[in-house]
């Protein structure tokens, strides 16, 4: 059995209002494998932004955050890569 329930995240979302998510994509894959039975208690209409980093993200995976879990109402941002491009001037500017 998984832990916590895959419903943690919506409940998250829903009880704080999130309406801006930075992740990784592995979370939606995660989500898409639980299938959509999950959400449907919660109300997911804050969300605004979902941000992915740290690995590339696959069509799948856009697709199903954006029509899915954003109801085509948000803005899918992936910055993979960022990470390793943002170091150079971070380390220079100290």
């Amino acid at each position: 059995m998984d832990y916590p329930k895959p419903d943690r995240f919506y409940q998250i979302v829903d009880k704080y209002r999130v309406n801006k998510i930075f992740t990784a994509p592995t979370l939606v894959r995660m989500l898409m494998r639980y299938g959509e039975e999950y959400m449907r208690p919660y109300d997911l209409s804050c969300i605004d932004v979902v941000t992915f980093v740290g690995e590339p993200l696959n069509p799948e995976a856009w697709h199903w955050t954006y029509e899915v879990l954003g109801k085509e109402k948000i803005y899918v941002n992936n910055t993979w890569g960022q990470t390793e491009t943002a170091g150079c001037p971070l380390a220079s500017a100290a």
